[in-house]
Formats: C-alpha cells, structure tokens, sequence
C-alpha cells in the first residue's frame, strides 16, 4: 500500500501531469504496479539531485521493494512523463 500511495503523492507533487495512470496486475508470479502519467519528467541527473536534496520518496519506494525481493523500474525524459513500474514476488518469505 505504501509504494502506491507514495508514487501517486509524487506523480501529484511533481509532474505537473493533467493523466495519470494506474495499473494493477497480480498473477503466480507475483504483483505489478505501474504508475505512469503524461507529466514533466525528469532526467536521471535531477533524481540524484533530488534524493541529494532529502527528497526520499521514490528512493524509500525502491528501498520497500527491494527489501520484499522485488524490483522498481523508473522510465522518465524530462519533457515526456515517467513510468514507474513496481514488481513483487507472489511469496513474501
């Protein structure tokens, strides 16, 4: 619940988006979440900057995922959206 609520605040926050997306997929392989929206983006240079700056969402984000044995994927140019896509096992051992 965590990860969709905090990427949903910053697609809110920062996109400047007019869309926003949401997609939910569950199957045996585990869970996908892919959070997209038709907003500002930003290049990789500005997530460094921002993460240097105390901005920690979308790093604690990456941070749940992995610790749960998944994986968070961030696709964004600035100027053409972003598509964060989070992935996780069926089983939490």
């Amino acid at each position: 619940m965590f990860v969709g609520r905090e990427l949903l605040a910053n697609a809110a926050k920062h996109s400047r988006a007019s869309h926003v997306g949401i997609e939910v997929r569950s199957g045996p392989q585990g869970l996908r979440l892919v959070i997209t929206d038709d907003g500002v983006g930003f290049s990789s240079d500005r997530r460094a900057e921002a993460l240097a700056d105390g901005h920690i969402g979308l790093a604690a984000v990456g941070e749940r995922v992995r610790a749960a044995g998944g994986e968070l994927t961030v696709e964004s140019d600035a100027g053409a959206g972003t598509r964060v896509t989070a992935t996780l096992p069926a089983s939490l051992d």
